[in-house]
């Protein structure tokens, strides 16, 4: 039996708390299934707005079940399902327009399997999952600036002066940065868009935004170590 406790907070600073977490204690099995009985825990950390979390938590399990590969590989199961998440998000993004909402996500499956409890995790962004018993152990590895796959990679920002205008440089950083956290699962060209459209949200909030505002983003990873401006 899962004994699960929770609790969240607003924090010293924030106006609005857009952490959202969910426990499933009894996960569906199917007839061939290789688990004698499965649960999960979930977490979500919302920026730009609480959707996107409030999505993922409300479709995360639908969205695991219905994996192919359920009961069978549970890792490609969650990989499926994160994946898919993420593109009936963006789908529902793009209809309603000015969603911009993102998240991180944090899940653990947690399996009996014969007489041994198997842990399978997945995460998206920075928020993470820890074993503690006589030691700790970390089980996922934090998509972040701080990693090195992630240290190498370079934002390339275009934008009018209807950004400039009303956005530092040092902001247009944090906000390249917060979005590049929370969409490490995007291809590409999904992580270019949702970066420029970011940054497009960040100036029009500005109160003394008045003009057009347009921002280009690419996406460069440098050869080797080294890049040539």
């Amino acid at each position: 039996m899962l004994h699960v406790g929770a609790t969240t907070d607003i924090g010293n600073s924030r106006q609005t708390n857009e952490d959202v977490y969910a426990v499933f204690p009894d996960l569906p099995r199917i007839t061939t299934d290789l688990a004698l009985h499965r649960s999960a825990i979930a977490l979500f950390d919302g920026h730009c707005g609480v959707r996107a979390a409030a999505f993922a938590r409300e479709n995360f399990e639908a969205m695991l079940v219905a994996s192919p590969a359920y009961g069978r590989d549970t890792c490609m199961a969650l990989e499926a399902s994160v994946r898919e998440l993420d593109r009936v998000f963006l789908a529902m993004a793009r209809r309603k327009h000015g969603v911009i909402d993102g998240t991180t996500l944090v899940a653990v499956v947690i399996e009996r399997i014969g007489g041994t409890t198997r842990l399978t995790t997945a995460n998206v962004g920075d928020s993470r999952a820890i074993m503690v018993t006589n030691k700790v152990r970390q089980l996922t590895i934090d998509q972040n600036a701080a990693r090195p796959d992630e240290a190498n990679r370079v934002a390339l920002v275009v934008a009018s002066d209807g950004v400039w205008e009303v956005v530092s440089n040092s902001l247009v950083k944090r906000c390249v940065d917060s979005t590049l956290r929370c969409s490490g699962y995007m291809n590409h060209a999904d992580q270019a868009h949702a970066v420029s459209a970011a940054v497009v949200a960040l100036a029009k909030r500005q109160p003394h935004s008045t003009d057009n505002i347009t921002a280009v983003v690419a996406l460069l990873r440098p050869v080797g170590a080294s890049l040539i401006i």
